[in-house]
C-alpha cells in the first residue's frame, strides 16, 4: 500500500527480472492461480500499477516474445489508443494470448486490426462484421464503420476474401462497395 513506487525502486536496484514482477499481476500472469489480484483495487490504482510496470519492463531493455505480449497488454489497459501504434511495429507476440485477451476486454476492433497485421485477413473482415451487425451503442468505440472493411478489402489480393464479402457490404451500404475495383464486384 502506497510503497508502488518504493516497489518499483527495488525491482530495478535488485535487478529483478521482468518476468519475476509481471508474474506478479492477475491479468497478465500466463500461469492461473499463482498471481496477486489486482482486479479489486479501484480502477486508478489498477492502471497506476500497470503503468508503474510498463514502465518497468520498458526500462529493462529485454525483448521477448513473451515480454512483448505482456508491454501490448499493458498498453491496451493503460493507453488503448496508442495499441495500433505497438500491431504496426510487428513485433513477436504470442497470438492465442493477444486473442484471448483482445475478446475477453472488449477490443474487438483492435482484434480484427491484429489479424489483420498478421496476415488472416478473412478473420478480421469476419470480426468486423460481427462489429458490423451489433446495435451502434453496444459497438468497440475504436471501430470506425464499414469503412475499414472497404479499405481491407481494397488491400488485400484474395479475391476469396473479397468475393465472400461483396454481397454482404452491398446489402449493408451501396454506396460502400463503389470504392472496390469492377472484377471484385462480378463474381
Amino acid at each position: 500500500r502506497g510503497g508502488l513506487q518504493e516497489a518499483f525502486s527495488l525491482f530495478v536496484k535488485t535487478q529483478t527480472p521482468p518476468a519475476d514482477v509481471y508474474s506478479l499481476y492477475d491479468t497478465l500472469c500466463p500461469v492461473p492461480g499463482t498471481e496477486l489480484s489486482v482486479a479489486g483495487l479501484p480502477a486508478d490504482k489498477r492502471r497506476d500499477y500497470h503503468l508503474h510496470l510498463l514502465q518497468y519492463l520498458s526500462k529493462s531493455g529485454i525483448r521477448t516474445e513473451e515480454l512483448n505480449t505482456i508491454e501490448f497488454k499493458l498498453v491496451a489497459l493503460t493507453d488503448p489508443d496508442k495499441i495500433l501504434d505497438l500491431v504496426k511495429e510487428k513485433r513477436s507476440m504470442d497470438m492465442k494470448s493477444v486473442v484471448t485477451f483482445l475478446k475477453t476486454q472488449g477490443f474487438l476492433y483492435m482484434l480484427g486490426v491484429y489479424y489483420s497485421s498478421c496476415g488472416f485477413v478473412s478473420e478480421a473482415v469476419e470480426q468486423w462484421r460481427e462489429l458490423e451487425e451489433m446495435e451502434p451503442g453496444s459497438r468497440d468505440a475504436q471501430y470506425p464503420g464499414l469503412s475499414c472493411i472497404v479499405q481491407l478489402l481494397l488491400d488485400t489480393n484474395i479475391q476469396a476474401v473479397i468475393t465472400s464479402n461483396v454481397e454482404w457490404l452491398i446489402s449493408r451500404d451501396p454506396d460502400q462497395t463503389l470504392h472496390l475495383p469492377y472484377s471484385a464486384l462480378i463474381p
